[in-house]
């Protein structure tokens, strides 16, 4: 793959050096690692909120919610997860969660004796969470007045990657938190071992609406000059993450291949059967082929843990998870 170095004015979101390296162009973007601070990301033309928010309509749509649906015992698994690795910090306090999708994660820590509040830009998704009887808001976080100093623990799950503003959003969270508050984050890693593996073609980069791929080092570069210690950095990897990698993978392929593509099999498979039948199989063979990665990742957990084990210690899991701290210094380095 041809490396090559770009010239022209693009500037790094982070640390505003136009010293990058373009690592692929495609039609709506082109992928760009910064040689000073080294975070990679898309440069998408005339990049705004309204842009970001159509790009996420695409991706969570009605049929993104009934996917979630039936992963709902495996997502409530992954919140208890994400809970009991909350409370290693706090147990108790007001709890902000953006980005907070169906309510899971919310409805566990209000259980566990946290004070709760959500918000989400998808009204699809707040109307589901809201049916648990948690305070949930539609929006993005800046459409609401909350106090400052409000919050005893902020939470963005696999949120800070779709955000435009990065340095803008965490200075706006550091006001929202109390002192020596608790911001928990989690993001794919740019460094994982799937990333390796499909590098480019990853679903991280191929999801419209990922922005920015972090690493460890490009996550402490930026909450320290936006006025967070980081307390703790790890990675976590579940069994279902090299084989949901895979599948979309394979779906990207499938889908710009000339060789086999996916929409002209299902229609050739489809002009063969009556139309009940043809609805019922092509609904029966996406939701398989979707579903299979938990499938397999939930039978293969128990015996799966040396290679979750292995690919943590190098920090290289899909998911790379950090425990921040508001600090008492009131400067910012960097403005939004």
């Amino acid at each position: 793959m041809e490396i090559k170095i770009i010239k022209k004015k693009v500037y790094c979101p982070i640390c505003n050096s136009n010293s990058l390296t373009r690592l692929v162009h495609r039609c709506q973007y082109s992928l760009y690692k910064c040689n000073s601070c080294s975070l990679t990301f898309k440069n998408i033309e005339n990049l705004s909120h309204e842009i970001v928010q159509r790009l996420q309509d695409r991706v969570y749509t009605e049929s993104y919610l009934i996917t979630r649906l039936q992963q709902r015992r495996w997502i409530e698994k992954v919140s208890r997860d994400r809970l009991s690795i909350l409370c290693k910090w706090v147990k108790r306090g007001d709890l902000l969660e953006i980005g907070c999708g169906t309510g899971e994660f919310l409805y566990l820590a209000r259980e566990f004796g946290f004070n709760v509040v959500g918000v989400d830009a998808s009204q699809m998704l707040v109307e589901i969470a809201s049916k648990k009887e948690i305070d949930v808001r539609c929006g993005r976080i800046d459409d609401f007045e909350f106090s400052m100093s409000r919050f005893d623990v902020i939470c963005i799950f696999h949120l800070i990657e779709h955000i435009e503003t990065p340095k803008a959003f965490l200075a706006h969270l550091r006001g929202l938190l109390k002192r020596n508050g608790i911001l928990f984050i989690i993001t794919p890693n740019v460094e994982s071992f799937t990333n390796k593996i499909f590098r480019w073609k990853h679903p991280n980069y191929t999801q419209k609406d990922h922005l920015y791929f972090y690493s460890r080092d490009t996550l402490k570069y930026i909450l320290i000059n936006q006025g967070f210690e980081v307390v703790n950095i790890f990675s976590k990897e579940y069994a279902h993450h090299l084989f949901a990698s895979f599948v979309g993978f394979l779906r990207a392929y499938l889908k710009k291949s000339n060789i086999m593509n996916y929409k002209s099999i299902m229609t050739t498979i489809n002009s063969c059967r009556r139309p009940k039948i043809r609805i019922g199989f092509k609904s029966i063979l996406k939701w398989t082929i979707w579903q299979a990665p938990y499938f397999i990742g939930a039978l293969l957990y128990p015996i799966s843990w040396p290679y979750r084990n292995s690919v943590e210690k190098a920090i290289e899991g899909h998911e790379l998870i950090i425990i921040a701290k508001k600090t008492k210094n009131e400067q910012v380095l960097f403005d939004g």
